[in-house]
């Protein structure tokens, strides 16, 4: 009995020492897992204070951004008002060169209405350079017209076109001085007047290099010649310089004299004949090659300057031998022609290409 009781007693001390080292393991388990939650709630704190550090720098960054894009908007907004003021002023400015190109091109259909009633004659402005446009060149032209009246003497008429030659090609003056007789032919002797008595002055600096002394010699030349003028004029010119004769260039200290004669003629009529390659398409008939609605396309000489009246129309020639190509159409030689008709004063642009006929035309005047 006393045994049993001993027993008894030692199950109860063993029971109690499982509860207490349980309870004391629960407690320490519950402490650990505190202390790891504490832990884990402090790393998520500073991980959270850590994003909102980042996210508050990046909203500043976005910030400025924004501020620099409404910065640069605003700018393309101003850069956008600028360009389009200047497409604004662009057409502006081409509508107005044309309103001028329109003017004068009146201008000259009126003036057409004194040269139909025979009070004026039209005098062409030759000038020889080169222009080069893309890899094409286009050597001597005719720049203009001079409209002069009839009833002025020949001295007076070219020193009209002294005046307009010298202020359109060269800036220096040029005096027609006389006309005299020479073995029953007029000459007329024109001065390239200089401001100093040098070698190498104004006008001498016209003359350097082979091809400025070429192009100088041929507007002055072609400009007082006038081949294709068909009323009285001079047989021949004699250009001097200072009253005397040319001191510089490569012709040098001798008379300076051409006449009529000696300006050839470089193209025929049958040069620009239209051509399918193997047969002729148009033909010349009394010295005209004839456009198959029955127009005049050339009349001979093959000339600049040179020009016709029919039916009331006045075509000129007004370049020859120069290179058209407008992107599409390259006609190597080609003559280009103005019809201004003397009753409503349009203006028709021809280009005639050797071997091509007609290659483009195009009205001036009115613009529709």
């Amino acid at each position: 009995m006393k045994i049993k009781g001993c027993m008894i007693l030692k199950l109860i001390i063993g029971v109690i020492l499982i509860c207490v080292v349980a309870g004391g393991y629960k407690s320490y388990s519950l402490y650990k897992s505190k202390t790891q939650l504490e832990r884990e709630v402090y790393d998520l704190k500073s991980t959270v204070e850590a994003q909102n550090k980042k996210i508050v720098r990046q909203l500043n960054i976005n910030k400025k951004l924004e501020e620099e894009l409404a910065i640069n908007n605003e700018e393309n907004e101003q850069q956008v008002d600028i360009y389009k003021e200047h497409k604004k002023l662009n057409e502006q400015n081409i509508k107005l060169m044309e309103m001028i190109k329109q003017s004068e091109y009146l201008k000259t259909a009126l003036r057409i209405n004194e040269y139909s009633k025979n009070r004026v004659e039209f005098f062409p402005l030759y000038h020889a350079t080169i222009e080069v446009i893309g890899e094409y060149n286009e050597e001597e032209k005719i720049d203009g017209y001079i409209l002069v009246d009839k009833t002025l003497s020949i001295k007076e008429k070219m020193q009209l076109i002294a005046n307009n030659v010298s202020r359109s090609y060269f800036g220096l003056p040029i005096e027609v001085e006389k006309i005299e007789e020479r073995d029953g032919k007029k000459f007329a002797i024109i001065n390239l007047v200089e401001y100093t008595e040098n070698e190498w002055d104004e006008w001498s600096t016209k003359f350097q290099g082979s091809l400025q002394e070429m192009f100088t010699m041929s507007t002055l030349e072609r400009n007082f010649i006038q081949t294709q003028y068909s009323g009285e004029w001079v047989d021949g010119i004699e250009i001097q310089q200072n009253h005397g004769y040319r001191r510089a260039g490569h012709i040098g200290a001798i008379p300076w004299i051409v006449s009529k004669d000696d300006i050839p003629q470089k193209y025929e009529l049958k040069d620009f004949l239209e051509s399918d390659g193997e047969k002729q398409i148009l033909e010349i008939i009394d010295g005209k090659i004839i456009s198959r609605d029955g127009q005049i396309l050339i009349q001979g000489p093959v000339e600049s300057g040179n020009q016709w009246i029919v039916d009331n129309r006045l075509t000129i020639i007004t370049r020859v031998g120069f290179t058209y190509y407008d992107g599409n159409i390259h006609s190597g030689t080609t003559i280009e022609t103005l019809t201004l008709d003397l009753t409503d004063g349009t203006i028709l642009k021809r280009y005639i290409g050797k071997g091509k006929g007609l290659v483009k035309e195009e009205i001036l005047y009115p613009v529709s």
